[in-house]
């Protein structure tokens, strides 16, 4: 449709076992003028299958696939590059949508002229050892209201040693279709984890304004040994570099608590990164290896011993519970 209200973009790579219930919870929203655009990642299970048939039965649902196995970013571009709806909502394979959730943004977004809208989160164990959960608190959202730069920056760190999902950087926001084009913005393809962050970074560096509403309407998945578990120890860096450069950039220096907030940002990840790099280097058996990361400089020497001190408790108490079997965990990090 020529005048569709939000393009619902659902990148897919081997989720066959979740696909169709995340496209049906699209199909099934209150607001009718949408289009759902399912890119495959090239898997290897039955996704792209699942996501045709849904076509064929459904007009509003398109389908494409990349050349290659090339991560959510790009795939989210792929489909980016195709969209005409007015606002550009995420919805991941996994997860799903409460009907009325397409037509709060829209309508919020459109009442306040906001550029990025997003909405609260349940937060869903899918193997069922930790209850459903809100991601937002009550308190902080008694009704819809703005969100500035320094306090998006300031709760984008979770506690990790809690629990997932409470950073604000989960949440998943409808972006403003006019605004991405005007400012030619996109995912960075580079980047297969940590995606997100970059691109709300730059929608603020542009002006950007962004609401949120109280409602949790989206329904995110927790699936142990996910690739939000285990980020490549790449994307951590770029993470640490972008955070580098807006606090060099001027239109940041000034607001202080902004300032704190990219700090505080860029030294959780850097230290994930240092600690991260040692202990796989451990595991592979490249001791040298590791012993040399350790001792490249003094960051990285204060960072391993600091999350070491952390992890080191943890580790021994789930030993003794069996042991890791998801991989690493993740970092320690003060909300």
């Amino acid at each position: 449709m020529a005048n569709d209200r939000a393009s619902i973009i659902i990148p897919a790579y081997n989720m066959a076992h979740y696909l169709e219930t995340a496209i049906r919870s699209a199909q099934e929203q209150t607001e009718p003028a949408i289009e759902i655009l399912v890119v495959d990642d090239c898997s290897q299970d039955a996704t792209l299958a699942i996501a045709e048939r849904a076509a064929a039965r459904d007009p509003r649902v398109r389908v494409f696939r990349t050349s290659t196995n090339s991560g959510p970013a790009a795939a989210r571009n792929l489909a980016l590059s195709h969209a005409r709806g007015d606002w550009i909502v995420l919805l991941d394979a996994d997860d799903r949508f409460h009907p009325r959730r397409i037509q709060t943004l829209i309508e919020l977004g459109e009442r306040v002229g906001a550029d990025l809208v997003a909405d609260g989160l349940v937060i869903v164990d899918e193997a069922g050892i930790e209850p459903d959960r809100l991601m937002l608190d009550a308190d902080l959202f008694p009704e819809p209201r703005p969100i500035i730069f320094a306090e998006f920056m300031q709760r984008s760190l979770g506690k990790r040693h809690v629990a997932r999902g409470v950073s604000w950087v989960g949440l998943q926001p409808a972006y403003r279709h006019a605004f991405l084009r005007q400012h030619t913005l996109e995912f960075n393809p580079a980047n297969r984890w940590g995606e997100d962050y970059l691109l709300y970074v730059a929608c603020f560096l542009r002006g950007a304004l962004m609401w949120v509403t109280p409602e949790p309407f989206y329904y995110h998945t927790i699936r142990r040994g996910s690739l939000t578990d285990t980020p490549p120890l790449m994307d951590l860096w770029r993470i640490v570099e972008t955070d580098g450069r807006l606090l060099a950039d001027p239109a940041v220096w000034p607001d202080a608590p902004l300032r704190r907030a990219v700090r505080r940002h860029m030294n959780a990840h850097e230290r994930w990164f240092y600690y991260r790099r040692f202990v796989e280097q451990a595991k592979a058996g490249r001791l040298r290896q590791a012993s040399r990361s350790v001792f490249e400089n003094f960051a990285s020497v204060r960072h391993v011993a600091s999350e070491a001190m952390i992890q080191t408790p943890r580790i021994l108490a789930k030993a003794f519970r069996g042991g890791y079997a998801d991989g690493l965990p993740p970092p320690h990090s003060k909300a």
